[in-house]
């Protein structure tokens, strides 16, 4: 599963089947490069079914990272996204990866 770009319209291209219920807990983003310089930032947000959740993170420049706190419920069959939006004017090339955690 990938990251989609705000607005791009990309969600159901990247989205994935969940095979199990849980809690998706744990959102850690890391990058190559900071975005940029302040004040210039990249939000992510974890969807559900193609719905925003409350799992969020937000790397700020001149950060590499970011850590989501809580978690969001998710039932075998929904699918799950990350949606990236940048905010200010943030590099385009960076190479980000992803990771968190299901636990029931």
């Amino acid at each position: 599963m990938g990251l989609f770009l705000d607005g791009a319209g990309l969600a159901a291209e990247v989205q994935q089947v969940v095979n199990v219920s849980g809690t998706i807990n744990n959102l850690s983003v890391r990058a190559a490069a900071s975005p940029g310089a302040s004040p210039d930032k990249y939000k992510f947000t974890v969807f559900v079914n193609g719905v925003a959740t409350s799992l969020t993170c937000t790397m700020t420049a001149p950060a590499t990272s970011c850590t989501g706190t809580g978690g969001v419920p998710i039932t075998a069959g929904q699918t799950m996204s990350i949606e990236i939006k940048p905010e200010g004017s943030p590099a385009n090339d960076v190479v980000l990866r992803w990771s968190a955690t299901l636990g029931s």
